[in-house]
């Protein structure tokens, strides 16, 4: 995997992908994106699976499976997800949609343990960005 944090990464970032909506005049700015989010240098999130399946369940408007499949609709935005883990921990979670920077790190805050500490591997091409990059570049 690749690994890229910021300055002359950005235009990677960039050309691999996010497609960005434009909704007219005075209308947030959504980005279609389909990410694998994971800790640290692409290792397991490291959380535990029924907590943040609890944090998530507890989301208006988000409907989760026992399975840790889940799909999160707003206005105008939608992620459908799937929680993977491994002994009871969150090992990675797919995620594909589009949304608002907000909803975005909502639901990375309840999926890591800490904002610091967690990763995004940009798919289908498998750059790994650090969130705060992988954020400023997505929603400019």
């Amino acid at each position: 995997m690749d690994r890229a944090g910021s300055g002359r990464h950005d235009k990677q970032l960039r050309k691999r992908g996010s497609r960005v909506s434009h909704s007219g005049r005075g209308k947030r700015r959504l980005t279609n994106f389909h990410v694998h989010l994971v800790g640290a240098e692409g290792t397991a999130l490291g959380t535990n699976f029924d907590t943040v399946a609890e944090q998530l369940g507890a989301i208006p408007r988000l409907h989760l499976e026992l399975d840790g499949s889940f799909v999160w609709v707003g206005e105008g935005w939608q992620i459908d997800g799937m929680l993977y883990d491994r002994d009871n921990r969150l090992r990675y979670v797919d995620l594909k949609g589009n949304c608002p920077l907000s909803v975005w790190q909502q639901l990375a805050s309840f999926c890591a343990e800490t904002r610091s500490s967690a990763f995004v591997v940009h798919l289908p091409d498998g750059g790994l960005y650090d969130l705060q990059s992988f954020e400023r570049f997505t929603w400019p």
